[in-house]
C-alpha cells in the first residue's frame, strides 16, 4: 500500500510489516502487474541503470521479503484442501443453535488463521454461499451474537475472527456481505471487520474501524 511519504508499506499477513522505498515499492508492483522480466526492463529504463544492476536489488529485495512475494508458488500450494474445508464450513453452518452455532464458528476461525493464514481462510470463509435460512437472523441480531459469543470466550478471539463469522452468518441470512482489511498508518496497525452491503458494519464499533482506511475488501 502507497504510504504518504511515497514508499510503500508491505502487509505480510502471517504478521508482519515491511517498509519499502519509492523504488522498491513501484519495482514490487511492477513485478506483480506484468512480470519480473518486464518490471525489471522498464525499472532500469526509467532510471537510466543496467538491467543486471535491478535484476540484482530485486533478487536482494526478494530474499528480504516473505517467501511466495514475487512468484505464485505459494497461493499453489494445497488447493486440494479447499474444497473440503469449504465444505466442513457449511457443515458447523447447520448448527440449529443460535448462540453454539457462533461459538463453533469461532473456534473454526481460530483454527483456520492459526493453520493456514489470512488469504487461504478468507477464501475458504468467502466461497460460503448466501442463501435465505427460514426465519434467519436480523443484521442486528447477528451483531450482537457474535460480539457476545467472541467476548465470553475463553479464547480471546480478535477482529478477524469476528468478521469472517460475521461474514458467514450475514451469508446464511441472504445478506450480501463482504470482510475489510484496513490499515493505518500513524500508528502503524491492521484491522478487519465484517460490512453488508449497504454499509453496516457488523461485529465491531464502527467509529473503529472508521479510523483504518481500506487495504482490500473480500467478497
Amino acid at each position: 500500500m502507497g504510504a504518504p511519504d511515497g514508499g510503500g508499506r508491505l502487509l505480510d499477513l502471517a504478521g508482519s510489516f515491511h517498509v519499502l522505498d519509492q523504488i522498491a515499492t513501484e519495482l514490487l508492483w511492477d513485478v506483480a502487474r506484468r512480470g519480473r522480466s518486464e518490471a525489471v526492463r522498464a525499472t532500469a529504463r526509467l532510471y537510466r541503470v543496467p538491467e543486471e544492476r535491478v535484476e540484482a536489488d530485486l533478487g536482494e529485495l526478494l530474499r528480504e521479503l516473505p517467501p511466495g512475494i514475487g512468484t505464485v508458488e505459494a497461493a499453489r500450494r494445497g488447493r486440494w484442501v479447499d474444497p473440503l474445508a469449504v465444505a466442513a464450513l457449511s457443515l458447523l453452518r447447520r448448527v440449529r443453535h443460535p448462540r453454539l452455532r457462533a461459538w463453533v464458528l469461532l473456534a473454526a476461525a481460530r483454527v483456520c488463521f492459526a493453520t493456514v493464514g489470512w488469504s487461504r481462510t478468507l477464501g475458504w470463509w468467502t466461497s460460503l454461499p448466501t442463501r435465505g435460512r427460514p426465519g434467519g437472523s436480523s443484521w442486528a441480531e447477528i451483531d450482537v451474537r457474535v460480539r457476545r459469543s467472541a467476548t465470553g470466550s475463553v479464547l480471546g478471539h480478535t477482529c478477524k475472527e469476528r468478521a469472517v463469522v460475521c461474514l458467514a452468518e450475514a451469508r446464511a441470512a441472504g445478506l450480501g456481505a463482504a470482510v475489510v482489511l484496513g490499515l493505518s498508518f500513524y500508528p502503524l496497525a491492521t484491522h478487519s471487520w465484517c460490512v453488508l452491503d449497504d454499509g453496516v458494519v457488523l461485529g465491531d464499533l464502527p467509529d473503529v474501524c472508521a479510523a483504518f482506511d481500506t487495504v482490500a475488501l473480500y467478497r
